[in-house]
C-alpha cells in the first residue's frame, strides 16, 4: 500500500474495530491485527494530522481486546499497540 495516506490507514483500522466490536468477536480477529501491524509499520513523522485520531483508535481497540482475554491471547495486537504508541511519543 506505498500509495496510501496514513489518515486512510487509520480511518480502515477504525473501520474494523468497528466490526470486531458490532460481531462481539473473540477469535478471527486478523483483518484487526493486519490493520494495527500496516499503522505500525506505516508509521513516519510527523503524525501530527492523525495523531489524535489514531489515539483514540488505540483506545477504543485495547478496550475491546481488553473485555476479553482471548481476543489477544498472543499480545500481538497490544505489541503493534505499544509500539505505535511509543512512536507518537518520539
Amino acid at each position: 500500500m506505498p500509495n496510501v495516506e496514513l489518515a486512510e490507514v487509520v480511518s480502515a483500522v477504525k473501520r474494523e474495530e468497528e466490526q470486531v466490536r458490532t460481531r462481539s468477536l473473540v477469535r478471527a480477529l486478523q483483518p484487526l491485527y493486519y490493520a494495527i501491524e500496516c499503522v505500525d509499520e506505516r508509521m513516519v513523522p510527523p503524525f501530527v494530522p492523525v495523531a489524535s485520531r489514531l489515539s483514540e483508535v488505540l483506545e477504543s481497540i485495547e478496550r475491546f481486546v481488553e473485555a476479553d482475554a482471548g481476543r489477544d491471547s498472543g499480545g500481538h495486537i497490544r505489541r503493534h499497540i505499544t509500539s505505535i504508541r511509543r512512536k507518537l511519543q518520539d
